[in-house]
Parts: structure tokens; C-alpha cells; sequence
């Protein structure tokens, strides 16, 4: 099995999200924003699964877009990227053609 590093969590990981999430879709855009929000606070995928309680392998399936949290997690993840409301966590809408 070959290892990659992840630019997220940054350690060696079979599981790393090595794959770009599809901005056509919900969960892609989720995890865009979600991506976005991570690097604006300085925050790694293992920093923010130890701090919400999460397994790391949970938080690179929504880095992938695969998954997006439970709508119960997501005031614990807005509080870790410092965020007022777990709303700011929805990403903004896309603007139609």
C-alpha cells in the first residue's frame, strides 16, 4: 500500500484525502468550505478531530467530500475554527447562471 502525505493533516496516511472534492455537489461544496475555513485558522485534519472528538479517517471523508458530519457535530466543529454560529459552517451559495 502506498502512503501519501496529506496536505491537511500532514502525516503519512493510506487514507489521506488525495482526491478533490466535486464542487458540483453538496457534499463537495461542504467540503470545499470546510477546507477553506481549515486553512484560514491554521487548523490540521488530526488537530480538528481530536478536538471535536472525531476519528480522522471521519474528518478526511468529509475533506473528500464522501460525507458530510451530523448536524450534531457541527456546533463542536464551529467552535474549533472559532466560528460564532455552527450556520457558518453551510457554505455560500453558488450563484446561478
Amino acid at each position: 500500500m502506498t502512503m501519501k502525505a496529506d496536505k491537511m493533516g500532514g502525516s503519512m496516511s493510506p487514507r489521506a484525502p488525495t482526491q478533490e472534492p466535486d464542487p458540483d455537489t453538496p457534499t463537495g461544496q461542504w467540503a470545499i468550505h470546510l477546507r477553506s475555513l481549515m486553512e484560514s485558522k491554521g487548523l490540521t485534519a488530526d488537530k480538528l478531530a481530536g478536538e471535536i472528538n472525531k476519528s480522522r479517517a471521519i474528518v478526511f471523508q468529509w475533506l473528500r467530500g464522501d460525507s458530510v458530519p451530523h448536524l450534531d457535530a457541527w456546533p463542536k466543529i464551529a467552535s474549533a475554527l472559532g466560528l460564532r454560529h455552527w450556520q457558518d459552517l453551510c457554505p455560500p451559495a453558488k450563484k446561478r447562471k
